[in-house]
């Protein structure tokens, strides 16, 4: 965990916020966060991958696509089903 936040910080000083690498940094972050159990912080970094996404590739893209994908199956691990089928 302490390398993936590490490597996300680097990559947030190195290539900056708005970042295709940036925003795989958060991805990895929220998915291990998601394998440790503690969805409520996988979903905060999911959803930022997201936005970056969607702002950096627009929503017609594998990278946004997969993000959508990741937040609504942490949804639906919190049981928000609602939820999880709108991503």
């Amino acid at each position: 965990m302490k390398y993936e936040e590490r490597a996300l910080g680097l990559r947030r000083i190195l290539f900056g916020e708005e970042h295709p690498a940036t925003a795989s940094s958060y991805n990895n972050v929220g998915t291990t966060y998601g394998e440790l159990g503690n969805n409520q912080e996988a979903l905060k970094y999911e959803q930022r991958a997201l936005e970056l996404g969607i702002e950096i590739f627009g929503e017609k893209h594998l990278d946004t696509a997969s993000s959508y994908n990741n937040v609504g199956t942490t949804y639906g691990k919190l049981g928000n089903n609602r939820e999880a089928l709108k991503y």
